[in-house]
């Protein structure tokens, strides 16, 4: 049994990755790296889903070196934990 639909699956992701984007875009001042982690996050949460956000990983991955494949673990973690909390037909972002 599903929990949510694709589209509502879609959907939560949009919202809560975008959220923390937007978050950590306000946070980004401050002297401590939590608006980078958010922004990170965030990215990842997004790429699960959604292909724009997937190709922003592979540029950074590509042009960041150690942060990018930092980004890609975090992608990876966020669709494993998809895919325990909404069942193994988590996509992985083949549309967008």
């Amino acid at each position: 049994m599903e929990l949510l639909s694709r589209q509502g699956r879609r959907l939560l992701v949009g919202v809560v990755g975008g959220t923390m984007m937007l978050v950590g875009l306000v946070v980004l001042p401050l002297p401590i790296p939590l608006g980078l982690i958010l922004l990170a996050s965030g990215l990842a949460l997004l790429s699960t889903e959604f292909v724009f956000a997937r190709r922003w990983v592979h540029a950074l991955h590509h042009r960041t070196g150690k942060f990018g494949r930092g980004l890609q673990v975090a992608e990876r973690k966020a669709m494993a934990v998809l895919r325990r909390l909404f069942g193994r037909s988590a996509s992985g972002g083949q549309t967008g």
